[in-house]
């Protein structure tokens, strides 16, 4: 990483460190960029992006229940509340996929597309939810469906 001979085991410490947070705290990503030597020659980590693993919420409720959603689109966190995962698209097609459903209340969205390959939950299971989901929520717009995977035999 180009420290000097003698900052390469400080720099080696604070990677440590980071992979120990990356452990304990169930990240998906820390990334730290830049790490620095300062003018009085320590290694410093100037800015970090850390992210955590949803599904280890449960191992993990101090830091989920840092997460200060005045920062995130009001869309995620109803999402969230209904146990969720939600990716905000640009468009006009709500894009259901595999652990990404759509969240159907903007008026943007005038059709929707169910595009499912795998092979954890049968087709048919997955079928029969669209149609349940469709007549609960009342739907009026055009959904296109794709599913591959296994079926009730």
């Amino acid at each position: 990483m180009g420290f000097p001979p003698a900052l390469v085991n400080e720099a080696a410490e604070n990677m440590i460190k980071l992979y120990n947070v990356f452990i304990k705290y169930d990240a998906s990503m820390v990334e730290i960029n830049p790490m620095v030597e300062d003018s009085s020659g320590i290694v410093m980590c100037m800015d970090a992006k850390i992210n955590f693993d949803s599904n280890a919420v449960y191992r993990q409720k101090k830091v989920f229940d840092m997460q200060d959603w005045t920062q995130e689109d009001p869309r995620d966190r109803q999402a969230a509340k209904a146990d969720l995962n939600y990716i905000g698209l640009d468009g006009t097609i709500g894009c259901l996929g595999q652990c990404s459903p759509n969240v159907t209340n903007t008026t943007e969205v005038q059709a929707i597309l169910v595009n499912i390959f795998g092979g954890i939950m049968r087709c048919d299971v997955i079928a029969q939810g669209i149609i349940m989901a469709v007549r609960d929520l009342d739907l009026k717009i055009p959904i296109v469906v794709q599913l591959q995977g296994t079926a009730n035999t």
